[in-house]
């Protein structure tokens, strides 16, 4: 008989869990969201020399995370098409997640059985594969949270300045990723200073290292775009001084309380069991670093009254230190008096794994590899940007409402961003339309300013029309109503007026075409802002 080490055991375990993660990823297969194309877009500009721009001459940080746009790059300098690297970047994310568990668990002699039910809570469940995998930062971040867990855990167990150095550097490309981790930075900072000052054999390497990431990062943007944080997170931002007013803060709460909720309960059970880790792991470092973490992302959830974006993403980058936690906890739970209490948590974790596994893979059952359905308006974004293509150049400003399938397929086509994501002034000076609004701001007068040849819409016609008819758009444009019935979506384009003889006929080849009379559409009451709308 063939008796298993403990580490051959964990390996084992480790790579029937990544070949299982990976048929599973491969079925459970996401469209990309349509943000993703503008990261796609800016790695374009900085390999063709326009600096980190979306539109050309303009330098504006309009993505969420440096680290993700930096590595699209790579991508591209090695001519990987933009679609098929975020797909390897998000798998590569999973696997490194999985290691980095296993590796943990392996360090702190948590079974294999216990290992595998964390692992299927983990991956099976409804958000995070869907939420790494649909094009965004998502993934990365999740696993440089769950390296900084890790790598504290050796340093303050074993010390050494090359963990210190490592624990520096990831906090650094945390802070590149997402701008609220500089609020975790700091959590861990106290933390460090405490253990200082209590053992005198720990340094304050890590510290000096973030201080000086996030000054030279700050000092960047500073420089290149004129602001201390990225134009992205502007726009979305209601909580500078002048709009603190609890009318509007607490909305936000509530509307992100809701979003924690919704997150929380499909992974209720890990969660739990996440808790369970926390406390009786409270005096452990790694356990403190997992809460700081667990702290500062609940509480961004709820002043920014949650995401637009599906499948949890603010949230689930937590769900790996959960899963750390929650190997923690069970491991804590298995070790209480008894040999036979021991089995029992072990069995019970090893059946309860599998029962999760095969429900997972069943409801999946029909799916076919690597095949997902795609949003249909972005679909038709595309389609139209590619029949505009050879009427549309650079001396052109289209102004659309879903930015990313566009931009990337009229990739040097100037675009007007009318939430501000990619245009500072409007992020700067623009409104939220409610409290709880989490698309970015509006500034309909500067917008119409900018005199856009083309508006491309397709929320409902009362949401932007009627503001927008303040100033004047529907004397200057004329617009339509675009439908493609084997996409079954439908897009508002408007066109200034002496261009709408010369682009009809093309729409009408492609498309099915509406006139649509703007001037009495009445105005949507939720797109106010409580202070008056600009």
């Amino acid at each position: 008989m063939v008796v298993l080490s403990s580490k051959n055991k964990a390996v084992i375990t480790l790579l029937f869990v990544c070949i299982i993660s990976l048929i599973y990823i491969a079925l459970n297969w996401v469209s990309l969201i349509d943000d993703a194309y503008i990261f796609f877009r800016y790695a374009h500009n900085i390999i063709q020399g326009y600096g980190y721009s979306f539109n050309s001459g303009h330098p504006v940080e309009g993505t969420t995370s440096v680290t993700w746009t930096m590595l699209l790059v790579g991508f591209e300098l090695c001519h990987i098409p933009a679609e098929v690297s975020v797909k390897i970047l998000g798998t590569l994310c999973v696997l490194g997640i999985l290691f980095l568990l296993g590796n943990e668990f392996y360090k702190t002699a948590v079974p294999s059985s216990v290992g595998l039910l964390v692992f299927a809570l983990l991956i099976f469940d409804k958000n995070f594969i869907l939420s790494v995998m649909m094009g965004l930062e998502t993934g990365l971040y999740a696993l440089l949270l769950l390296a900084i867990c890790s790598v504290s855990r050796q340093y303050v167990e074993q010390g050494g300045q090359l963990r210190a150095r490592a624990m520096g550097g990831i906090g650094v490309l945390l802070f590149l990723t997402r701008p609220e981790s500089v609020a975790i930075l700091v959590l861990l900072g106290c933390g460090l200073v405490f253990l200082h000052q209590k053992h005198k054999n720990h340094s304050l390497t890590p510290i000096f290292i973030w201080i000086l990431g996030i000054t030279s990062t700050t000092l960047w943007r500073w420089f290149a775009f004129g602001d201390v944080i990225p134009n992205s997170a502007r726009a979305k931002s209601v909580l500078v001084f002048s709009n603190i007013h609890w009318s509007i803060v607490w909305p936000r709460i509530v509307a992100g309380s809701l979003y924690v909720e919704n997150a929380l309960l499909p992974a209720w059970f890990l969660v739990v069991l996440g808790v369970v880790g926390l406390v009786s792991g409270r005096k452990s470092f790694q356990v403190y670093g997992a809460f700081s973490a667990l702290f500062v992302g609940i509480g961004v959830t709820l002043m920014n009254s949650g995401d637009w974006m599906p499948f949890s993403r603010l949230l689930t980058p937590y769900l790996p230190i959960t899963a750390l936690l929650a190997g923690i906890g069970v491991h804590k739970l298995r070790m209480l008096p008894g040999k036979r209490w021991h089995k029992k948590v072990e069995w019970a974790s090893f059946f309860l794994a599998v029962l999760i596994t095969l429900n997972a893979f069943w409801s999946l059952q029909g799916r076919n590899f690597f095949v997902a359905a795609q949003w249909p308006t972005g679909m038709c974004y595309r389609k139209l940007g590619q029949v505009l293509q050879p009427y549309i150049s650079k001396q052109n400003l289209v102004a659309p409402e879903a930015l990313g399938q566009l931009g990337y397929t009229l990739i040097d086509v100037p675009m007007l961003d009318f939430f501000g994501l990619t245009d500072s002034y409007i992020a700067r000076n623009g409104v939220i339309p409610i409290e709880t609004y989490t698309l970015g701001k509006h500034h309909y007068q500067y917008t119409m300013q900018q005199s856009p040849d083309l508006f491309l819409l397709h929320s409902d016609i009362t949401n932007h029309i009627p503001l927008l008819n303040q100033w004047g758009y529907s004397q200057q444009y004329t617009t339509f109503r675009i439908t493609d019935t084997q996409l079954k979506c439908e897009l508002l384009v408007g066109t200034k007026n002496l261009l709408a003889a010369d682009l009809l006929p093309v729409l009408e080849q492609n498309f099915k075409v509406q006139r649509v009379a703007t001037s009495q559409i009445p105005k949507n009451l939720a797109a106010t802002w409580p202070e008056g709308a600009r």
